[in-house]
């Protein structure tokens, strides 16, 4: 079986078998919940520099949790795709990757061709006005700090219905 690029992975797709790296990894807890998790969640990056999520439930965290790192390269297979779920999303691709118990990860060698370590989906800080109000990809900023001042109570709603207070301290560029 030949490896498959991530920009070729759709929704809904079985017996796939992928060359990448696992660039970050975090463990997202249930909402309303400070004790509990639900599942790992994965950024990986191939060759072409794509990226896709991947996602673990929780009742298969203790099984594939130990088989992987964040940094390595991996062979990857007996995973399925579904539609990246719009709520969370944090790379821009149609697809996400479910790995569960079956899940062989292979680690390879530093190879050729050479596969980052990351991948950023920037924005220019004048375009930054448009990402506002925008749910479809969860916005990162990434400058520098310009200014610092007293905190000072806000109010924002990313979605709507949803408020968060959120106190600001820092100007950033």
């Amino acid at each position: 079986m030949s490896f498959t690029y991530i920009r070729d992975l759709q929704p809904f797709q079985f017996n796939k078998k992928l060359k990448v790296r696992i660039c970050r990894m975090w463990r997202s807890k249930l909402i309303g919940s400070n004790d509990q998790f639900n599942g790992l969640q994965c950024i990986l990056v191939d060759q072409m520099t794509d990226a896709i999520q991947a996602s673990i439930k929780e009742i298969n965290y203790d099984f594939v949790a130990p088989n992987i790192k964040a940094g390595c390269i991996y062979e990857i297979t007996h995973f399925h795709t579904g539609r990246n779920k719009p709520s969370h999303k944090v790379v821009p691709h149609v697809a996400q990757l479910f790995f569960n118990v079956r899940t062989t990860f292979k680690e390879l060698p530093t190879i050729h061709p050479h596969i980052p370590r990351h991948r950023f989906y920037l924005v220019d800080y004048t375009q930054l006005s448009t990402r506002i109000d925008k749910i479809d990809i969860l916005t990162d900023v990434f400058g520098h700090i310009t200014g610092i001042q007293p905190l000072e109570q806000k109010k924002w709603s990313p979605m709507r219905g949803l408020r968060i207070n959120v106190k600001s301290a820092l100007k950033i560029s």
